[in-house]
């Protein structure tokens, strides 16, 4: 997936697949952080076992969007001008 959505509700976060990416969803579903929901095609994750930094690690590199986690800030994106460094 080009970029991975985070949905916070009131007590879950949704994490929506729109493109199969075999390795995302083995980190995602490895974490134990949540289930899957093959109806909603959707991880859901409780929103007590969010963390910001385990997030960052699980999505390795991968632009995410956090959606309504903070009223002021309706949508927040991480990493979308991260910078990869290639050892020569």
């Amino acid at each position: 997936m080009d970029v991975i959505y985070l949905f916070f509700e009131e007590a879950e976060i949704r994490i929506p697949f729109y493109d199969y990416d075999r390795n995302l969803f083995s980190r995602l579903t490895g974490s134990g952080l949540g289930h899957w929901d093959h109806a909603a095609k959707h991880y859901i994750i409780s929103s007590h076992n969010y963390n910001y930094v385990l997030f960052q690690d699980i999505f390795s590199g991968t632009p995410f969007v956090e959606v309504s986690k903070e009223p002021e800030n309706p949508v927040i994106v991480h990493d979308f001008f991260f910078e990869r460094r290639t050892k020569f």
